[in-house]
């Protein structure tokens, strides 16, 4: 079903003023900030265009005035485990949502863990048992694979190779130890293209055990923000940015994890210097 690609890179994460072209392209649409060879700098704008400057305008305008307020629950949340018999234990749901793309848009009838899209961040050390309990409160069968992890092969989560199908009000309890370190995924693979894109994913991120070898410490970062790309039912919404922390002073890693149909388009932070720190591709 594709491929899933991963991206970890360090930047600056302050919020600042929108530059002098962006704010100019919001007040005055038909504007063109950077022309191209099929239109002048002079040439009257196509419809088309103006239509498109009015969307992107409308679209920063409701971003700056907190529209983040209006689409809540955020996906992507840490959810902290409970400790019990030395593992760490997630309890986790999977249910039908009603999923909101924007403030504009009727929300989508989607899927979720926990009831949000993406799923919660379950975040461990390597070397930590891990014990997830999934339980289906959907209408029809799946089962949940942890993408970079090696679990016993009757966990790894493929229903009717590995597993029998979680069947709807059962339950399925996935127990290994973390091994992997970085950003991982969590997510659907029974009928895979379409729960993952009705919303049947999260984060699962691995910190090395050693606490020199993770990020705060060589690179001093105060904010680590997972973001995913699932563009699967008409749009994506990026929870990252919308629950992330505005500190003009914080030095941020961001986690860019993709599951959608285009590939994951790298993002970079405008007037803030930045680093690749490393990239994984594998296939679901």
């Amino acid at each position: 079903m594709g491929t899933v690609g991963v991206a970890a890179v360090l930047g600056g994460t302050g919020r600042g003023a929108p530059s002098p072209g962006l704010a100019a392209a919001t007040r005055a649409p038909g504007h063109t900030p950077f022309p191209t060879p099929a239109v002048s700098a002079t040439a009257r704008p196509a419809p088309a265009m103006l239509d498109h400057d009015a969307v992107a305008a409308s679209a920063v305008k409701r971003f700056v005035e907190g529209e983040w307020e209006k689409v809540k629950p955020y996906g992507t949340q840490p959810l902290a485990p409970r400790v019990e018999g030395g593992a760490k234990v997630f309890d986790m749901s999977i249910d039908a949502i009603k999923h909101r793309i924007d403030a504009l848009k009727e929300p989508l009838n989607a899927l979720g863990y926990n009831g949000t899209w993406p799923g919660p961040t379950l975040r461990v050390v390597a070397g930590d048992t891990v014990r997830a309990t999934f339980k289906n409160n959907l209408p029809e069968t799946t089962g949940v694979h942890f993408h970079g992890q090696r679990l016993p092969n009757k966990m790894d989560g493929v229903p009717l190779v590995t597993q029998d199908p979680i069947q709807p009000g059962g339950s399925f309890t996935y127990e290994f130890v973390a091994r992997t370190t970085g950003s991982h995924m969590y997510h659907s693979h029974h009928n895979a293209t379409d729960q993952v894109g009705r919303g049947l994913l999260g984060a699962f991120i691995v910190d090395p055990k050693d606490p020199a070898e993770r990020p705060d410490r060589p690179y001093g970062v105060t904010q680590d923000v997972v973001w995913i790309s699932n563009d699967s039912l008409g749009g994506g919404r990026d929870d990252a940015s919308l629950a992330s922390a505005r500190d003009a002073d914080a030095c941020g890693r961001s986690r860019w994890l993709s599951a959608g149909e285009r590939r994951l388009h790298l993002r970079h932070a405008r007037r803030e210097p930045g680093r690749a720190l490393g990239r994984r591709r594998g296939v679901r």
